[in-house]
């Protein structure tokens, strides 16, 4: 029996109440005719035939030689075939690693290598990515997927997973260095998804899914239907034109915002209050067109603070100052500290840490990547790399990244990465990506260049270079060549002086220049 616990109970659940095949087959057995799933073309799938298509896939996973603890890559768009390995790996027991359909290059030979897995499955119009990179066995969805699940002996076995084994592996380009693999465990979800009492799914909820599974709030969204018996519309991807047309179609209660998209809705035309299903949003960050997001449709807002790594530590109060992320909730301490790990006075920036009451609830290591895993989790601390400060009433807010890390539209940007292939560029001798505001109140990839000497740039060339080699939200928006790029006594880049100028006259905007860059779109 599925149980909740209190947020500031640090007992960790029992595996019947966390674990998601077995809460599947829980709600499978108890409401068979329930829907758990609606696709994008209006196929509906209930809690039977998802065990029932997740034991298919494991069947098939199981006949190439994946068990227990095996990682599989999952690299495909948010549909059947998405969900199809999801289920599978986890009635199996295996590890699912969903992987950005937007990676390329370098990036993304670093995410197959680190993963370890045993097998990719991927869709057919990203395959031709994977050529001069060393990949696992290929399963091609679509192809070699449905012959193979036609084929496959449904899979009978019982998982072996606890509460504490790594359900899922989520990159996250948190920092300077290359993406790390989160290791996330079925009680840091378990946690996520019950940490405040004020919002709970009912069994008629329907959570509208627009981020990928590669995301926390793609796969956690589906998670949390699973966990309180409720259901989820399964978009391609957030797309502002038909975002009320979809909510009207598939009678969507709940739905996430990130980046600018609530920007992007409030912009646009939309029902009124009470014309429309939606009756909770969740999103950060909290900008004033997040607010009136609520205020002009009429739907309760949830925000708070958290990452890949964590468990929701800042949760939204009643009362919540703007510009707020909330208090913390119970179950978790945090500090904000200086570089020395000593606390700051209350009203003054420092760097969020946590820790959790309840094991296992926040991420357990980065996959293959002890030095990182050490530095995060220093003095018995995870340390966020974000700068936020409390007020005298115990609010938190948001201040800055630490690190070097950029936000845009809802991902992380490593501007470690975006440098290595600026300067695999022939004519860049050095580069520094930073990120500047951005008109939604995220921020946009800035690259400042320096050049070989005697070289010339043309910099719609340079998107054109990169197109192939980075994701296509990591590409830069704004380019501006320097002579020199201030560095400190070590030689590493100085950035503060490169955010602090931010645009100036002379840096040249791609959208501006009318050169686009778009995700993929898949047939």
């Amino acid at each position: 029996m599925i149980r909740l616990l209190p947020p500031g109970d640090p007992t960790v659940p029992d595996r019947d109440s966390c674990v998601l095949e077995l809460m599947l087959a829980e709600r499978a057995a108890a409401t068979p005719d329930a829907v758990l799933v609606r696709y994008a073309d209006g196929t509906e799938w209930t809690y039977a035939q998802a065990l029932a298509e997740g034991r298919r896939a494991a069947g098939v996973f199981a006949a190439h030689g994946v068990g227990p603890g095996d990682a599989v890559l999952h690299w495909l768009p948010n549909g059947v075939e998405g969900v199809q390995v999801v289920l599978g790996c986890a009635l199996l027991g295996a590890t699912v690693v969903p992987v950005n359909t937007a990676l390329r290059g370098t990036v993304l030979a670093h995410v197959l290598r680190t993963s370890g897995a045993r097998l990719l499955v991927a869709h057919r119009d990203l395959v031709d990515h994977l050529r001069g990179l060393e990949a696992p066995e290929l399963l091609v969805a679509g192809e070699d997927w449905a012959a193979e699940l036609a084929a496959a002996t449904p899979w009978r076995g019982t998982s072996p997973r606890e509460p504490w084994d790594p359900c899922a592996v989520l990159f996250t380009s948190g920092t300077t260095g290359p993406s790390k693999g989160v290791v996330t465990t079925s009680v840091q979800l378990y946690c996520v998804y019950t940490a405040t009492p004020q919002f709970v799914d009912t069994p008629a909820d329907r959570s509208l899914i627009t981020a990928p599974f590669s995301h926390q709030v793609g796969l956690g969204t589906f998670y949390r239907a699973v966990l309180y018996g409720a259901s989820v519309a399964l978009a391609p991807r957030f797309d502002t034109a038909a975002f009320w047309q979809t909510v009207a179609e598939t009678g969507c209660t709940l739905a996430t915002l990130v980046g600018g998209q609530a920007t992007f809705l409030v912009h646009t035309d939309g029902p009124e209050p009470g014309a429309h299903t939606l009756r909770e949003v969740g999103g950060s960050p909290v900008t004033e067109d997040f607010l009136e997001f609520g205020r002009r449709f009429g739907v309760s807002l949830m925000t708070g603070f958290s990452m890949t790594e964590l468990s929701s530590p800042i949760m939204a109060a009643p009362g919540l100052p703007p510009g707020s992320c909330g208090r913390v909730r119970a179950g978790v301490q945090v500090r904000l500290v200086d570089d020395h790990d000593r606390d700051v006075p209350r009203g003054t920036p420092g760097e969020l840490v946590v820790r959790a009451d309840r094991p296992w609830s926040l991420c357990t290591e980065y996959l293959g990547m002890p030095e990182a895993t050490a530095r995060a989790w220093r003095n018995g601390w995870f340390h966020t790399g974000d700068l936020l400060r409390e007020d005298e009433a115990g609010f938190y807010y948001f201040v800055d990244r630490a690190k070097d890390c950029i936000r845009r539209r809802g991902e992380n940007v490593s501007s470690f990465e975006v440098e290595c292939e600026l300067t695999a560029h022939p004519a860049v001798q050095a580069a520094a990506a930073v990120g500047v505001p951005g008109e939604t109140g995220d921020q946009e990839v800035l690259a400042v260049l320096e050049l070989v000497e005697g070289a010339e740039l043309d910099p719609a060339e340079l998107i054109e270079f990169l197109r192939p080699r980075l994701a296509n939200f990591m590409i830069p928006r704004y380019v501006r060549v320097v002579d020199v790029l201030p560095v400190t006594a070590s030689t590493r880049v100085r950035k503060e002086p490169l955010r602090a100028a931010g645009r100036t006259p002379d840096t040249w905007d791609r959208e501006a220049a009318g050169v686009r860059v778009r995700a993929d779109r898949f047939g």
